[in-house]
Formats: C-alpha cells, sequence, structure tokens
C-alpha cells in the first residue's frame, strides 16, 4: 500500500457539540457548540451548584463580567474560553481534561459535569490518587530505569542519559 501525506484538511472534525473542560479549567469549546450560542464573540458563564451545570449565554463583549470567546487556530474548529478562576471558585473538577455533550436549554448552552465525560489528552488515564511529583524514585523503591547507564568520559555527555561522572 503507497503511503499519502496527512493534511489537516483531510481529517474530518467532531460534527456534535461538546466542550471540554480542560486541566486548568478552561472551558474549550467545538465549532458545532459555538453555533448553538450563534458564534457569539463573549459569553457570560453561570453555574448550577445543586445540580453541577455549566451554563453559557452569548453577549455583548462590551459588557462587564463576561468571557471572550477565542480561536485555537485559524481554521475556526475549536475555541477557549479562558474559565480558571470560574472553575475553581466553584470547584469544577479538572485534574484531567473532560469532554462533555452539551444541549441548549432556551438561549443557555448547558455542560452538565455531575456525569462522567470522556477523559482526554495524555492524562487521561492516570491514576490520580498517585502523585508523580511526590513519589520517592530509583532502587530503593524497585523501579527500572528504562536502558542502563553507561559509563563516559568526564567530559562527553550522552543525549539519553545526561552528564555521568
Amino acid at each position: 500500500m503507497a503511503f499519502q501525506k496527512f493534511s489537516r484538511k483531510m481529517a474530518p472534525f467532531a460534527k456534535a457539540p461538546f466542550a471540554t473542560i480542560q486541566r486548568k479549567g478552561n472551558i474549550g469549546l467545538n465549532a458545532s457548540a459555538l453555533a448553538l450560542l450563534l458564534n457569539p464573540e463573549a459569553v457570560e458563564l453561570w453555574f448550577d451548584e445543586v445540580d453541577q451545570r455549566i451554563g453559557l449565554t452569548a453577549c455583548d463583549p462590551a459588557e462587564e463580567n463576561v468571557y471572550k470567546v477565542r480561536p485555537l487556530s485559524k481554521a475556526g474548529t475549536s475555541y477557549i474560553i479562558s474559565a480558571a478562576h470560574f472553575s475553581t471558585v466553584n470547584k469544577i473538577p479538572s485534574e484531567i481534561a473532560t469532554r462533555y455533550t452539551v444541549e441548549m436549554d432556551g438561549e443557555m448552552l448547558v455542560i452538565d459535569v455531575s456525569v462522567p465525560g470522556t477523559a482526554i489528552g495524555s492524562n487521561a488515564h492516570r491514576d490520580l490518587d498517585e502523585d508523580p511529583l511526590h513519589r520517592p524514585m530509583g532502587a530503593e523503591t524497585g523501579d527500572q530505569f528504562s536502558r542502563p547507564l553507561t559509563p563516559r568520559s568526564d567530559s562527553e555527555v550522552s543525549k539519553d542519559e545526561g552528564t555521568l561522572r
């Protein structure tokens, strides 16, 4: 079979509307989700603490307390809302980027974070109870190195293993 050069334009993007609560609490929307709000430049954020739902409504960017909707690429297939503070204040889980389906409720786009979403990204399947930054490493814990260390001369540096004495 012959190789075919990959073009981003060839890859279909998701047509179903969805939102992603990113690792630091920002909200990502695909083009379909933003289209449900009629492609606004800014939104107001709402939160239903009892039902654990986020609401977004389109608004004029000149209004007070609005969040600008920024495109992530020139293609206009995904957008970001800088909502880290909103997510922190409302205790919205954001340890792992999670994708949720969205629905319209009147003029409000609703993200139901009480239901399990789909974990996405490189850290989607990590164990949150194990903190890799504070986990001891080395021989005393039984960890094995991925490749054996090779002694080098004093001035030689190995890309894979760093400088060794």
